[in-house]
């Protein structure tokens, strides 16, 4: 027996947002295995408020997520990294978190959908990033 084809079509959507929600939770596991429990509470907060439609309250975690990461870069070496490369991943967490900055229950802006699924691609995959490369170490 097949599906009416309007429901196999609501099936593979939820399916696929599944899919994109648990490939975002993945990350706060692993952010957990290499002891940035701290980063991985935020990004939790993060993902709960993106999720329940609380844009401008994930920009602000998704922003503390940056933070945390910009925080860890500066201070720490991330082995098999380039002395070059890891300055640069710096610059652009610097600029990363200078643009969520203005996004969102921060200094008067706003932030909407756009600027959270921004905000949200910003952190996550420079958490899967810099994970990749604590876990070689």
């Amino acid at each position: 027996m097949s599906l009416p084809e309007s429901l196999s079509r609501a099936v593979d959507i939820e399916k696929a947002s599944l899919e994109r929600i648990g490939r975002d939770v993945e990350v706060v596991g692993l952010l957990h295995d290499v002891g940035l429990g701290h980063i991985a509470a935020d990004l939790v907060e993060a993902l709960a408020r993106f999720h329940r439609a609380d844009y401008e309250g994930a920009i602000k975690f998704f922003r503390k997520v940056v933070e945390g990461l910009k925080n860890y870069v500066d201070s720490n070496r991330l082995e098999g990294m380039g002395e070059k490369r890891q300055e640069a991943l710096l610059d652009y967490l610097k600029k990363a978190y200078h643009l969520l900055s203005n996004f969102g229950e921060h200094s008067g802006t706003y932030g909407l959908m756009p600027e959270a699924v921004l905000s949200k691609d910003i952190a996550v995959s420079s958490c899967k990033y810099i994970v990749a490369y604590l876990e070689r170490g």
